[in-house]
């Protein structure tokens, strides 16, 4: 195998959790190269002395290197969110596999190596996931993502992927281009929306990255603004010219899908006390596909107000 897999992490003021991420990354064994490209933000919180720690580290040979080399670089500096400093270590990368790890998150052990085992064997495959595992702030199990095969209306409706679990190859980057930065919360949900039009996607059983969740990260503190953001992306590619709309699969399940997305919208806003904006949510998820009214009661009466 004469893989290189590219892997960027975008950081800012993660000391706290940045070097777990980055030994995970760099402990990564098997056959094959590893290019790791840290992009940080300019981060004042000592961040960048953890990043130089491990340059100087692999520099000095000091490191236990367990693949067949690590090209690992880095830059400090101001970006406009997480999908410019992503784009920008795209932008940096040359391998012929590539994802990305936040500066919170950690890549499993065995993860490289099964997944380009698999891009080795499948030519024909694009994209390969598996399942995550969520930890907590103090790296505690809270529960397990799993995924089931690809399934492009599932992917539409449910988002089923979970991004620290996906590797993709270069040619889906050469076809599709690079994240958008006007997103700021579901830049990946559009990006996975944007290349399931035209890619081959494969699942492998086992997991292959954790996903932390605590107060303060985007997910952790953020869902009502990642369901605004991905309701608008789905409004975006329903309304496009008929030659660039969604797979007939995924049309006859349009009503569904905003229902979905809009439902959850009403949940989060009543969770965050924002009644109104949860009472607008919650009509037009009804309007959209009238069944979601019994969920919504549901959540309401059990869950609804929970912080």
């Amino acid at each position: 195998m004469n893989f290189c897999v590219s892997i960027v992490t975008p950081s800012y003021n993660q000391v706290r959790f940045l070097e777990r991420t980055i030994l995970s990354v760099l402990s990564q064994a098997g056959d094959f190269c590893l290019e790791y490209i840290i992009v940080d933000g300019g981060s004042t919180d000592g961040s960048v002395g953890i990043i130089k720690k491990y340059e100087g580290l692999l520099q000095g040979g000091s490191f236990p290197v367990r693949c067949k080399g690590i090209d690992y670089r880095w830059i400090s500096e101001k970006d406009s969110g997480q999908a410019e400093a992503i784009n920008k270590g795209l932008k940096m990368a040359k391998g012929e596999v590539w994802t990305y790890i936040n500066s919170d998150d950690v890549l499993e052990p065995g993860t490289c190596a099964a997944v380009l085992e698999v891009f080795a064997e499948k030519p024909e495959v694009d994209v390969v996931y598996g399942s995550c595992r969520i930890i907590d702030e103090n790296d505690g199990f809270v529960r397990m993502l799993r995924v089931g095969d690809f399934n492009l209306a599932s992917l539409w409706e449910f988002n089923i992927l979970g991004q620290q679990g996906v590797f993709l190859r270069r040619r889906v980057l050469e076809r599709h281009g690079y994240f958008n930065q006007s997103f700021r919360y579901a830049f990946d949900y559009e990006y996975w929306l944007r290349i399931s039009l035209g890619s081959r996607f494969y699942r492998i059983p086992r997991v292959n990255a954790s996903f932390r969740i605590w107060k303060e990260s985007k997910t952790g503190g953020g869902e009502l603004k990642f369901k605004e953001e991905q309701i608008r992306i789905l409004r975006g590619y329903f309304s496009r010219e008929k030659k660039k709309t969604p797979p007939e699969s995924v049309l006859k399940c349009r009503k569904r899908i905003f229902a979905r997305y809009y439902g959850s919208a009403a949940r989060h806003s009543f969770r965050e006390r924002r009644f109104r904006r949860g009472i607008v949510y919650g009509l037009k998820a009804v309007l959209c596909y009238p069944i979601q009214l019994t969920a919504l009661i549901i959540e309401y009466l059990t869950m609804g107000f929970e912080r």
